[in-house]
């Protein structure tokens, strides 16, 4: 969605306290999920799905935009047997805050992998929704032909973000981490890293051997982007204002700046074959995100009055 969603409760008296955030709860294993996006919550959803055993048919019914079958995951209202946050009223809340047998947790990522990570498969990879909300600001990237175009294009959108109000908090794959989750307030068990994946998973998996889960828990890895941020060689500048756009992140989650770039040394060979494939391979996503979306824009215009089709409400 293009803006971000209120996580009100029903009966409520302090709603503005809690996470933006979406949050799954499995009560059958005292597991309650903050969804961070671009901080592996698609791999994590996937993997708590199986948990509450979920249907992937439900899933593959979806009408949300998503682009592909994995990304369906985020479409809650295929979850049967899930219950969210925004569902419980506060005596219920109020029942798992207090009971120290509750795992509350979420997982983040360092602002800037996350605000790449979520620029190039929204925006540069031009997703139906995103497309249809942002393809008309000029920041909006082009096809990504040359590396140095994409690169510029993500400047631009930093810059935007700097200067156009309410974009950066106007979707939940950019906005500051803690805005979403607040960190400082909410009584999480524990909040990991992306960075270190793998120690929430056996944290994760020590708790739900004690609630009685004998199983495996494996952690897909889904919903990557093709060009990797080390290739970018972003600019000190632009490294810096992203910093200084989520220094609350920087600080509340401890992360530490990012090492500024080197200067380029003369000579130095410029990206090559390799580089040329990841392109080629993003622009071809982009044509078939492109034509999802003009399917999309075609089923609008014919659907009967009142009812929707991939208008999924999105965070």
């Amino acid at each position: 969605m293009s803006t971000v969603e209120t996580d009100a409760l029903p009966g409520w008296k302090h709603s503005s306290a809690l996470p933006t955030a979406h949050a799954i709860m499995l009560p059958r294993w005292k597991v309650l999920y903050l969804v961070t996006p671009k901080a592996a919550c698609t791999s994590l959803l996937w993997m708590l799905a199986e948990l509450q055993g979920e249907s992937y048919e439900a899933f593959r019914a979806s009408l949300a935009p998503e682009v592909t079958r994995a990304l369906a995951v985020h479409d809650f209202s295929c979850w049967q047997h899930t219950r969210t946050l925004r569902q419980l009223a506060e005596p219920e809340w109020g029942q798992i805050r207090d009971d120290p047998e509750w795992f509350v947790f979420c997982v983040t990522r360092h602002p800037l992998p996350r605000l790449w990570s979520a620029w190039q498969s929204k925006l540069l990879l031009r997703e139906p929704y995103y497309v249809r909300h942002y393809a008309a600001r000029p920041w909006f990237p082009r096809t990504p032909h040359r590396l140095a175009e994409v690169v510029e294009d993500f400047e631009s959108f930093v810059d935007a973000l700097q200067h156009e109000t309410g974009l950066l908090d106007g979707n939940s794959h950019w906005q500051p981490q803690a805005t979403l989750l607040k960190p400082d307030a909410f009584p999480y068990r524990h909040i990991g890293k992306v960075e270190h994946l793998q120690n929430t998973v056996d944290v994760l998996g020590d708790h739900l051997k004690q609630q009685g889960w004998t199983g495996p828990l494996t952690l897909p890895r889904e919903n990557a982007t093709p060009i990797p941020l080390p290739l970018a060689h972003l600019s000190p500048r632009v490294i810096q204002t992203v910093e200084q756009l989520y220094a609350t992140d920087l600080a509340l989650l401890a992360y530490p700046p990012t090492p500024l770039p080197t200067a380029p040394v003369r000579g130095a060979p410029c990206p090559g074959q390799c580089t040329e494939l990841l392109l080629r391979a993003a622009r071809m996503i982009t044509d078939r995100n492109e034509r999802l979306a003009d399917v999309l824009a075609s089923a609008r215009r014919r659907r009967p009055a009142g009812e929707t089709v991939g208008e999924q409400r999105r965070g």
